[in-house]
């Protein structure tokens, strides 16, 4: 007997509603999922190269930098590091002859590494509830499929021949559904250890800005 290969619109066509119904949101979710995987890429490859360059420029002066520096770092949108920068430097020209100006600048760049962050992880979350989700949506679609295949083999009569093809189109929404959740808690993965690393170079970009500020109060 020749095997004949899957064909997933054939399979997305003859199958019942429900099952049908659930293919095509996986589908969707699996869109979803990808969609927001290449946004994410995108975005994380930019923020690795505006923190390579915002170091580079940085480590150049001694203190909080010139005009020109201020030039350069404003253009970075992505990386924490440059907002904590320009916002650590606007806040501490206005907080320098107070004793506890650490304490005020320290606020401005949590807040600002913060807000930074918050819009790096936007819609990652999105991937959290796709990788969990996926899968049961899957084996509902598959378990409906199922008793819908036995439920006519009990009103028609026939054999395992007559069942199989409901079966294997079935099966095929529990395959839909790992094929988007593993995509999704891979990327989320990923992602959440880029951001682990941006978190853990924000807090130490945090202490050198303050140890700056130090120096320039010891040099005036």
């Amino acid at each position: 007997m020749e095997h004949q290969g899957l064909d997933f619109a054939q399979i997305l066509l003859s199958s019942g509603l429900v099952v049908k119904g659930v293919l095509i949101l996986l589908i969707i979710i699996s869109v979803a999922t990808w969609a927001v995987i290449f946004d994410k890429l995108r975005l994380f490859k930019k923020e690795g190269r505006e923190s390579k360059e915002f170091d580079e420029v940085i480590k150049k002066v001694s203190s909080l930098g010139s005009e020109k520096v201020e030039s350069a770092v404003v253009k970075m949108t992505v990386t924490p590091k440059a907002s904590m920068f320009l916002q650590g430097k606007e806040q501490f020209s206005k907080v320098k002859g107070n004793e506890d100006y650490e304490k005020y600048i320290e606020r401005v760049l949590a807040n600002s590494a913060t807000h930074q962050i918050q819009g790096l992880e936007k819609r990652l979350d999105w991937l959290a509830s796709f990788s969990s989700v996926a899968p049961f949506i899957g084996l509902f679609g598959t378990v409906w499929g199922i008793i819908d295949a036995f439920a006519g083999l009990a009103q028609g009569g026939g054999s395992l021949e007559y069942i199989a093809p409901g079966i294997a189109e079935a099966l095929v929404a529990t395959a839909v559904g790992l094929a988007a959740a593993i995509p999704a808690l891979w990327a989320y993965n990923i992602f959440q250890m880029k951001l682990t690393r941006i978190k853990e170079e924000s807090q130490t970009f945090s202490q050198e800005f303050i140890n700056r500020c130090y120096r320039v109060l010891h040099k005036e």
